[in-house]
């Protein structure tokens, strides 16, 4: 039996023929025609492949947050666990996406409608949001991959619109994070997940060529995003602009290399600058330490690991996880690119049953592919 969504879904439309956010929601100047990004061919991602990426990314991050991939032994069935709160935020923006454009103003009050735990990391970002109203007012100066990771139902639902997943995915990320990083290793992850949902279910990356486009499409974005929102940035973007580029560029080198190495290796290539403080940030500690080594670092690392770990997902993801230091959202990347590859069949050897909400989640994901059955299946 499938659960239905928060709220019934009649039709999903194609998203270009969807009304054009208002203009007060959209984030400032950018606009579609601001990202000169096209597909070389029109994608509709399968309902088991958008099932794969959902379910991979929910996986990844309960395995790394519970240590269910260290249980030998154990059936995943026996250990039912709570989702991660970044896959509680993948959720949200599904449900949001589905109906209608994503803008600032509409992630504000989803994520405060649906986020009202004091211990989720997104109560303390929309802080300022709740008690002005005004999205703008939200945010932390912060870095991390949790606003890449929320946004990756766009990839399924903007797969054939590029210019489109590029100003929604901002929309859903300059919400609660304001750091060039953050922000552009978002467009980075949700781009890198459409290349994952095309081409044959399970096919093998072709790691150099994958980061290169991936590269490629960071750095052009990294240079609009100064151009169009530079007033909403915290001021690091001057020494931060092109950091996630540079180490998508980088994890190329080390495409031979082995898991247990390249955690290690890929972070001594992250810049000083990524570690330092920011003057305007709210706290002293904010965008400066190894907290903000590990946001850097999370997407082309969870990237890189997508592309080398040649094992199935269930043996590839203990292994993953038992790397000491591995930044947890690093893993969850590693996820949900491995899911959206290799679709549902990827992950059953490890999930289904075993992370709470997982056939919510599956039903989410097969009505933003466009599925008929779960769309009536939503209406009752």
């Amino acid at each position: 039996m499938q659960i239905p969504l928060a709220r019934p879904v009649a039709v999903i439309p194609a998203r270009r023929d969807r009304p054009v956010a208002a203009s007060e929601d959209a984030p400032v100047q950018l606009r579609p025609e601001h990202v000169a990004w096209k597909a070389a061919e029109r994608l509709r991602p399968t309902p088991d492949r958008a099932t794969g990426l959902i379910l991979g990314q929910r996986v990844a991050e309960a395995a790394a947050l519970e240590g269910m991939a260290g249980r030998e032994g154990t059936p995943a069935e026996t250990n039912p666990v709570a989702p991660g709160p970044v896959a509680r935020e993948v959720a949200v923006l599904g449900e949001l996406a589905l109906r209608g454009p994503v803008s600032p103003r509409r992630v504000a009050a989803a994520l405060v409608a649906a986020l009202s735990d004091p211990q989720h990391p997104a109560h303390g970002w929309l802080a300022g949001y709740r008690a002005s109203g005004n999205w703008r007012d939200a945010g932390t100066a912060g870095v991390d991959a949790a606003p890449a990771l929320r946004a990756i139902p766009l990839s399924v639902i903007l797969a054939d619109d590029p210019a489109a997943l590029v100003v929604e995915t901002v929309s859903t990320a300059i919400v609660t994070h304001r750091d060039i990083r953050a922000v552009a290793g978002a467009v980075t992850l949700t781009w890198a997940v459409r290349e994952a949902l095309s081409g044959p279910a399970g096919r093998s990356f072709r790691t150099v060529d994958y980061l290169e486009n991936i590269g490629a499409r960071c750095r052009s974005i990294e240079r609009v995003l100064v151009r169009r929102l530079g007033d909403l940035l915290v001021p690091t973007w001057r020494e931060n602009q092109h950091v996630m580029s540079t180490l998508l560029y980088r994890a190329i080198a080390l495409a031979d290399g082995r898991p247990e190495t390249v955690v290690a290796d890929l972070r001594s290539q992250v810049p000083r600058a990524a570690a330092r403080g920011d003057e305007g940030a709210r706290r002293a500690d904010e965008t400066g330490g190894e907290a903000a080594i590990d946001g850097t670092l999370a997407v082309p690392l969870g990237l890189l690991l997508a592309c080398i770990c040649a094992e199935p997902f269930p043996e590839a993801l203990q292994r993953i996880c038992a790397i000491p230091g591995i930044p947890i959202d690093a893993v969850s990347v590693f996820g949900a690119v491995r899911g959206a590859r290799g679709g549902e069949e990827a992950v059953s050897g490890v999930l289904g049953r075993a992370v709470t909400g997982a056939e919510r989640a599956s039903t989410l994901a097969r009505a933003l592919a466009g599925d008929p059955l779960v769309i009536r299946e939503a209406r009752v």
